[in-house]
């Protein structure tokens, strides 16, 4: 079906009945733009169009077309196309509809751990503390992976250990089994005072100040 044949037809026709391009637009149910860009060859009727057309303008579907093939064997190609261009839209929705979700869980994902697992909360079923005579064992059960880090303040008597932790995003790959484990954080004892290990929220400033940094810790163990 040539556009311009069929352009060329609409406006002839259109003119012989004496109709402006609103008067047959409002017809159709179309505006005299739909009908400008007809006759201008630049696009094709709907084909739930044709035939109300065709009435309009008192011609056949063959005379609009330019074609001798049979009516309904024009409308059968025309729905055919129609319909495969249909299938080609349907899959390219599903696409983008796969790539949207897929993005959205992506963030999500992220949003998700930045959020729940930003800082490790002291948890007494989860986080246990030994002190032995030359190092600080802090198990972190289910915990990983995260950046352990530690402050160590002390007096003439007593050692203060501040323990936090925080999690890596960028240590992740994907979910696994692996993420299920326990992870043993290690401090170094130097001398033989009095051991106290506090937990300690991430955001909490380290500072000199032993009694500020007790205050807002929570003491897990001690030897």
């Amino acid at each position: 079906m040539n556009q311009e044949i069929v352009g060329k037809t609409i406006k002839e026709n259109r003119l012989k009945l004496q109709l402006t391009q609103s008067e047959l637009g409002e017809k159709l149910g179309v505006t005299y733009k739909t009908i400008s860009r007809w006759e201008n060859g630049n696009y094709m009727p709907d084909i739930s169009l044709l035939i109300p057309l065709c009435k309009e303008l008192n011609i056949s579907l063959n005379e609009l077309l330019g074609s001798d093939t049979p009516e309904e064997n024009i409308i059968e190609v025309a729905q055919k196309n129609i319909n495969k261009k249909k299938k080609i839209i349907f899959i390219l929705e599903l696409v983008l509809l796969f790539i949207l979700l897929a993005t959205l869980f992506i963030m999500g994902r992220k949003i998700f751990i930045d959020n729940y697992y930003k800082n490790i909360k002291y948890d007494k079923n989860k986080i246990y503390c030994e002190v032995f005579n030359d190092k600080v064992n802090i198990t972190f059960k289910n915990y990983s992976p995260f950046i352990y880090t530690s402050n160590i303040i002390e007096d003439d008597e007593n050692e203060y250990i501040f323990v936090n932790g925080s999690y890596n995003y960028d240590g992740i790959k994907n979910y696994s089994e692996k993420y299920i484990n326990n992870n043993i954080y290690i401090e170094e004892i130097k001398n033989n005072k009095k051991i106290y290990v506090y937990y300690t929220d991430y955001n909490n400033v380290f500072s000199d100040n032993i009694d500020n940094n007790i205050k807002n810790s929570t003491l897990i163990c001690s030897k």
